[in-house]
């Protein structure tokens, strides 16, 4: 080996490893499955051995790929420490920074207000927020391009052993009618009572994992939906059920920003809920180990209604 491996090329292994599944780690990483599987191949031939072997109905990694896995952790922790203290030392500023992910439903949990706490009792802590949707946040928090995020975390997202997280939030799903559609009069809704509703749901390519949680429920609850429109972003979704007679759902933490021409009716379903997930690396340190603790000492009087870890 004449040169030392891509550091994208490893952290693309090290996803793949805890999957053991190419479709998961390639959603999960936003790449197309076969340019994963080409940056694996490559990433072999740079370091001159296999590193899983592949059957028709399985994987599992090679003994020289498990003893690499073994030492990446260590090797990553210590390239992540390094650059964060040279950025501190590079930077002109005495504030520490965190750079904070965070989802459009994380946007309507409890986050905002961690966050405003976290600023007011850390000023010297700088926090720099980002939007995006969770695939997204759960790829960079795991390329250590983000140093938290708030976001939706569903079965296909698990976390590896070197990430972990607190849940947050938990909010429940809920229909979005205008004001005098006939289910704006009930009280809650079974999913069966939109079984001949027109359905508003946001678009695959921006809200992936809230679709999937959603369907997911679907399935559970023997519901075959009619989705009639997929829009991009929440402003065209609330624009979209105020001008029609369809039904959007939503999380929940949205109720007290709707318009007053839109009603929401809470889904009757124990489990019909959103849950935000704070994720970090393993393992804290310095800021991040103290919004990690700030966070979890908030818990007990926010997290409500939770339905699993």
């Amino acid at each position: 080996m004449k040169t030392y491996p891509s550091l994208r090329r490893l952290q693309q292994f090290r996803h793949l490893s805890a999957t053991l599944n190419f479709r998961k780690s390639a959603e999960a990483l936003r790449i197309a499955q076969p340019a994963l599987s080409r940056s694996i191949k490559l990433l072999e031939e740079e370091l001159g051995f296999p590193l899983f072997v592949r059957t028709t109905r399985s994987m599992e990694l090679t003994p020289a790929a498990a003893h690499l896995l073994g030492q990446l952790d260590a090797v990553f922790d210590g390239l992540h420490q390094a650059v964060r203290e040279s950025r501190r030392l590079a930077g002109s500023s005495s504030k520490r920074k965190l750079l904070i992910g965070y989802s459009a439903q994380a946007a309507n949990s409890a986050m905002p207000e961690l966050l405003f706490s976290f600023g007011v009792g850390f000023p010297d802590v700088e926090l720099n927020l980002l939007q995006a949707p969770s695939e997204r946040l759960f790829a960079e928090i795991v390329a250590g391009d983000l140093d938290a995020a708030f976001l939706l975390l569903p079965a296909s997202l698990a976390p590896s052993p070197s990430l972990d997280r607190v849940l947050v939030d938990s909010q429940p799903i809920v229909a979005l009618c205008r004001v005098g559609h006939p289910l704006a009069r009930k009280r809650k809704l079974h999913l069966q009572d939109l079984r001949d509703e027109g359905l508003i749901i946001g678009s695959p390519g921006r809200w992936g994992t809230f679709r999937e949680l959603l369907f997911a429920l679907f399935e559970r609850h023997a519901f075959k939906p009619r989705v009639v429109y997929e829009p991009d972003d929440t402003p065209i979704l609330l624009e979209s059920v105020a001008r029609s007679t369809h039904v959007a759902l939503y999380g929940g933490g949205i109720v007290g920003k709707l318009p007053a021409s839109i009603v929401a009716v809470p889904l009757a379903h124990d489990d019909a809920c959103l849950q935000t997930h704070l994720l970090w690396r393993t393992p804290t340190e310095g800021a991040l180990a103290e919004l990690v603790d700030f966070v979890r000492a908030g818990l007990p009087a926010r997290v409500t209604g939770s339905a699993g870890p």
